[in-house]
């Protein structure tokens, strides 16, 4: 690989992971590719998070961490992506052709970064690639489903010039599936490598996992999912552990956002193409 095409940058939003976070840094320094620099914004934690990080930043020059301010609380979609745009601020200087986000509860396997980066090298048109996500579930781990175009937001790669052109992430709830949306419109192709599973420690939503249902339903709502593909997920997820909670909770969240008349993507052309590409998806029943 040239290393002048193959650089890339991590950031990673963290709050309160001392439980994790050295299985996150371990992993990282395994690497066989390691990243140019990985910023690590620490976002209020209120635990041993801090000292861990530093002692990891005075160890190994390439880790740069950030305090941020404290919000005094933890906050999914937002607070999320304005952390990551300013770890993207750090990068101003630095060669980077990608940039990853990865969460601080998750480990990657040593080849994990090179793989994506094959996988950019051999298709010039793959905008945002993760590896697939497995969850701890009954003593064991799970696969967290979700379809090939979606990536993961816990462990993503974007190219650069995808993320620019794209115009950088909406800082809301459902980021990590509009920013696919919004690389598709462009003609970029976004891709979940399968064969590439990474731990993560805290399952998607943890164990409130129906709040975290009402959560992607709002996000649902702001991306204007049509009403048949919305139903659609929530039926699936009817038949899905937790059961009914979280279907339940799919359509209360988009429903509560409705009747608020809560804030909606503004861009007609973008939503008119997550609208056909979800009719198209519903079409297939599932199937790619």
């Amino acid at each position: 690989m040239n290393p002048a095409e193959t650089a890339y940058a991590l950031i990673s939003p963290v709050r309160n992971e001392a439980a994790t976070i050295r299985c996150t840094i371990a992993s990282v320094l395994a690497q066989e590719v390691r990243p140019v620099l990985w910023v690590i914004l620490n976002d209020g934690s209120a635990d041993e998070t801090a000292d861990i990080l530093d002692r990891a930043a005075r160890t190994h020059d390439f880790i740069r961490v950030i305090e941020l301010e404290d919000r005094g609380f933890r906050q999914p979609g937002p607070g999320v992506v304005l952390a990551f745009e300013r770890g993207l601020a750090e990068l101003e200087g630095v060669r980077w052709e990608f940039v990853g986000k990865l969460d601080g509860d998750v480990q990657v396997p040593c080849d994990y970064y090179r793989k994506l980066l094959d996988a950019f090298a051999g298709d010039r048109k793959l905008g945002i690639a993760s590896g697939a996500c497995l969850a701890p579930r009954g003593g064991g781990w799970r696969l967290e489903k979700n379809i090939s175009v979606h990536t993961r937001g816990p462990c993503k790669v974007y190219r650069r010039a995808c993320l620019e052109e794209i115009g950088g992430l909406v800082p809301t709830l459902g980021w990590d599936g509009l920013d696919g949306y919004m690389a598709r419109s462009k003609g970029w192709k976004t891709r979940t490598l399968t064969d590439l599973k990474v731990i993560h420690f805290r399952p998607t939503h943890g164990e409130r996992r129906f709040k975290g249902a009402l959560r992607d339903g709002r996000g649902a709502y702001f991306q204007h999912y049509r009403p048949g593909y919305l139903l659609a997920r929530a039926a699936v997820n009817l038949f899905r552990p937790p059961y009914l909670l979280r279907g339940i909770g799919l359509l209360s969240g988009y429903l509560a956002a409705h009747l608020r008349r809560d804030e909606r993507v503004d861009d007609p052309e973008l939503v008119r193409y997550i609208h056909a590409e979800q009719k198209q998806r519903l079409k297939n029943r599932g199937r790619e």
